[in-house]
């Protein structure tokens, strides 16, 4: 018994005394062809893993891989690619779903959507108007994350192929390409933002503009030189 509850409290203690003992990473990133990615990472603060091994809750690297796929609640991520995450600090699971256009994900309708409570995997994602794509999304992490002893590193990152047009993002980065929302264990918000590809475009359409303008620049200045040349023969 006195063993139990010592190995309880060094868990505890662990998880209180880990910078994070958890990491839920959320990126989406839509890429200039209209290519959507959802990509999601939870994992656990190695630290804590060893901690549990050297209390003989986990005994071998099966037990490891069984720790973390009992621990990680991830019935909302059916659907995605499923493979296994590790690097120097973290170990853990990782999670893709791809579409090949965010079309395919989108209506003309008001849609919100709730990212962590429901598999999002075939369902619209954007509503669709005059070339503007709107997202309206609620994460929540009171009823999969909620354990009061763990820290958590909560983010939810959108990298856009453009500067978003609008935006409640905690961060802004990239020339207002990237954004970013912090997210604190046990609370809701609302993630917001708009975009269009139009705005690719536009900078397209403008390069090739000053393209032409430089040319032409260049066209006169040649003329000029040549006339200028020509006279001073015949003087």
């Amino acid at each position: 018994m006195k063993k139990v509850l010592k190995n309880l409290l060094i868990i505890i203690i662990c998880f209180i005394v880990c910078a994070c003992s958890v990491k839920n990473e959320n990126t989406i990133t839509i890429d200039k062809n209209g290519k959507f990615t959802y990509n999601v990472i939870v994992a656990f603060d190695k630290s804590l893993i060893e901690t549990l091994i050297k209390t003989d809750i986990i005994k071998t690297n099966k037990d490891v891989e069984k720790y973390i796929n009992d621990n990680i609640k991830d019935n909302y991520l059916d659907g995605f690619t499923k493979k296994e995450y590790s690097n120097e600090e973290y170990v853990g699971n990782e999670y893709v779903y791809e579409v090949d256009n965010i079309d395919n994900i989108s209506t003309t309708s008001n849609i919100a959507v709730i990212l962590n409570k429901n598999s999002v995997v075939g369902t619209n994602m954007f509503k669709k108007k005059d070339g503007v794509y709107r997202a309206n999304f609620l994460y929540n992490l009171n009823d999969k994350y909620n354990y009061k002893d763990v820290d958590f590193l909560n983010t939810f990152t959108v990298n856009l192929p453009v500067k978003a047009l609008s935006s409640n993002a905690d961060q802004i980065l990239n020339d207002g390409k990237t954004l970013v929302w912090n997210i604190k264990n046990g609370d809701s918000k609302a993630i917001n933002f708009q975009f269009s590809f139009d705005n690719i475009k536009s900078s397209v359409s403008y390069g090739f503009i000053i393209i032409d303008v430089l040319i032409i620049a260049v066209f006169v200045i040649v003329l000029i030189k040549r006339k200028r040349e020509n006279e001073e023969e015949i003087d």
